[in-house]
């Protein structure tokens, strides 16, 4: 009888420490689907670790690949992904997170023999803007994450193109990402934001072929209720969202985040973002 009962918490023990063992493996196959899903692109997370006592998660060595048509092989070099999540949100099955905080080290667009830039293929260029004489506010969707801090840094941004014919003309830019953005509740203002921060400072947002009117719209709502801070209406989702250990949140700030204009993001063309 001792040694069944022995026996059995040999197993188990084994189950949990296996369970253990392997969490970081089951999170970085989630991370990948999850930004698999905001990009349609292909990704893999080199490392993942999760600090279960802290509420911290890291995931390392993060890379998006282009999709098929381009010959470079990576998008987009990603060396850390930090995570400060919200427990009782995370238990209900609601992604909430205190800050999210992306490093990205290089950005690559590419122009491929066709024409064809690999940023189009982004999930988020292929939203329809509402047409002319409908509302330009961007309409509210289900909120599938929420998160009340974004922190993005980053190098450089090189752009190759192969469409003129035999060797691609390369150019690097550096653009030194070093902005924060707060009340971010959708994955296409997540992408979006990423982009227009990382081709901002770069002669690439005068390339006919992308729109970025596109990615202004979709991160208006997070500028507007970053530096209005839209008092109550903002004050009222954040603690029906973010409640911490049973209290409500303190309401979002009121002064612009980070180096964003005050006015946000420009209207117009592309060449008059700054």
């Amino acid at each position: 009888m001792k040694r069944k009962w022995l026996l059995l918490i040999t197993v188990l023990l084994c189950v949990c420490s296996a369970a253990y063992l392997s969490r970081n493996v089951i999170l970085q196959i989630s991370v990948e689907k999850r930004i698999r899903k905001m990009t349609s692109m292909k990704v893999n997370v080199l490392d993942a670790k999760v600090d279960l006592f802290k509420t911290r998660m890291r995931f390392e060595d993060v890379i998006i690949y282009n999709p098929d048509g381009f010959r470079d092989r990576i998008m987009a070099d990603i060396p850390e992904i930090f995570v400060d999540y919200d427990v009782p949100n995370i238990l209900k099955g609601k992604i909430a997170l205190h800050t999210l905080r992306v490093y990205l080290e290089q950005l690559n667009v590419i122009k491929n023999a066709e024409g064809e830039l690999n940023l189009d293929r982004l999930k988020v260029f292929g939203i329809k803007l509402p047409k002319n004489g409908q509302s330009g506010e961007v309409p509210p969707k289900p909120r599938e994450v929420y998160i009340k801090k974004l922190e993005l840094k980053g190098g450089k941004v090189t752009f190759r193109d192969y469409s003129k014919g035999g060797s691609p003309l390369v150019e690097e830019f550096e653009v030194n990402i070093d902005g924060q953005y707060e009340n971010v509740t959708d994955p296409d203002e997540l992408v979006s934001l990423i982009v227009l921060k990382a081709l901002r400072k770069t002669p690439l947002v005068n390339l006919s072929e992308l729109n970025l009117k596109k990615l202004q719209y979709l991160t208006s709502r997070v500028i507007s209720s970053a530096q209005k801070a839209v008092g109550t209406a903002a004050t009222k989702v954040y603690k029906s969202i973010l409640p911490v250990n049973g209290k409500p949140a303190e309401p979002p700030v009121t002064e612009p985040p980070g180096d964003v204009p005050a006015t946000g993001l420009p209207e117009g063309p592309a060449e008059e973002i700054k």
